[in-house]
């Protein structure tokens, strides 16, 4: 009878520890880190990274005037290179998301117009849209059953460029680009989406705006809230100025409270070339801040990414910082709590070479993949980094 007891209680608490995988996670002894420059051509910007089923990461970036997919294993070891050739126009990848047939559909630009692809599974050019009327697109974020949301912006008539999101649905191979949200009217000074989260009862939008009050004090941190029609959500849109100018958020995340993380950077100093620090504010469902930090050193920091890291309530951001090391810039790492301490704080790059975040994924062996850029002399290389739970590449 007690040996039956114990084992019931065992299954219990094994049941409930089911529901709580992420606070269980067992770091693999046979961990990989790596630190690598890929150099598959003279000049390579990365814009964004996603996790295959398999195991592996897909990177997207611009090499020339073309738009590459490039396929990496969990050691960093090329899968496969692809450079999309289109002749006589200029495209660059912003961001990747998978499609339902195992290939991918990536948002960027064409001869600065907003341009979709469609990619197959081996990184082969399957079909594309180019709207005119749209500027550019900076994300482009998965809903499920072939059906995507883009943030970017839109250019009206009088040259000014404002907000634009709007829903693309994958018509077997061609992304077809559905009717967004933008302001009616058009605004007179410009803004972008820089990042949108999908939620039960809608979107959430955040990037920048010259919009705000008084208009003196440069770009505000931008928030709204749409609903599934993608009108905006009466009360939610916020103008936030933390700094002396130029405010800008990147990049956003849900807590498990079911608020909001930003994180973006703002200036410390009027003089732009100097003072510039990242920031990360909680904002409720209605935009109303509940917490700020900020973060940096004594020259410009900037955090781009932020996700949730494997630990609950704890999260990751990545981005650049020239405040760590020499005066160059560095890739920046860091990991923080829900009340915005730093848990652990690292940076990565050579002297006298300017390195950049772009995106980071979680891996399923309890580390992070950073895939970002490395520029010297003028000649960019996309530089991946796959460190452990505490930041470190051992």
């Amino acid at each position: 009878m007690k040996k039956t007891f114990f084992i019931i209680i065992g299954l219990f608490i094994l049941l409930q520890w089911g529901c709580r995988l992420e606070e269980l996670f067992v770091c693999s002894p046979d961990f990989i880190t790596f630190e690598r420059l890929y150099t598959q051509s003279a000049d390579m910007s990365v814009g964004d990274m996603i996790a295959t089923p398999d195991g592996a990461f897909v990177i997207c970036g611009s090499i020339a005037d073309d738009i590459f997919l490039m396929k990496i294993d969990q050691e960093g070891e090329t899968i496969f290179f692809k450079r999309d050739t289109t002749p006589f126009t200029n495209e660059t990848c912003s961001s990747i998301a998978m499609t339902p047939d195992g290939g991918f559909v990536i948002c960027g630009t064409q001869e600065s117009r907003v341009y979709l692809v469609k990619y197959d599974a081996q990184g082969e050019h399957q079909n594309q849209n180019r709207q005119s009327e749209i500027s550019d697109c900076h994300c482009i974020t998965d809903e499920g059953r072939g059906q995507y949301i883009i943030a970017g912006r839109i250019r009206h008539n009088n040259g000014i460029m404002n907000t634009y999101v709007a829903p693309v649905v994958l018509n077997n191979t061609f992304p077809d680009i559905m009717p967004g949200y933008q302001p009616s009217p058009a605004r007179n000074g410009a803004e972008a989406a820089q990042a949108v989260l999908i939620t039960p009862d809608g979107y959430i939008a955040t990037g920048f705006s010259y919009n705000s009050n008084p208009p003196e004090n440069g770009a505000a941190v931008h928030f709204y809230g749409l609903d599934n029609n993608l009108s905006k959500i009466e009360n939610t849109e916020k103008f936030y100025h933390l700094g002396t100018q130029q405010d800008i958020a990147h990049d956003i995340v849900e807590t498990p409270q079911g608020n909001y993380m930003i994180v973006g950077n703002f200036h410390t100093t009027p003089e732009v070339a100097k003072g510039v620090d990242m920031f990360v504010i909680e904002v409720n469902k209605n935009g109303e801040i509940l917490n700020q930090y900020s973060y940096g050193g004594n020259r410009r920091d900037i955090a781009l990414n932020i996700i949730h890291a494997h630990q609950n309530n704890e999260y990751i951001i990545t981005g650049q910082s020239e405040s760590f090391g020499d005066s160059s810039w560095d890739v920046y790492i860091s990991k923080i709590n829900q009340n915005g301490s730093i848990v652990w704080e690292k940076t990565f790059g050579q002297s006298g070479v300017d390195e950049i975040a772009n995106a980071v994924l979680r891996t399923g062996d309890c580390g992070y993949i950073i895939v970002g850029r490395s520029t010297q002399n003028g000649l960019h290389r996309p530089y991946v980094i796959k460190i452990n739970e505490n930041g470190n590449v051992q």
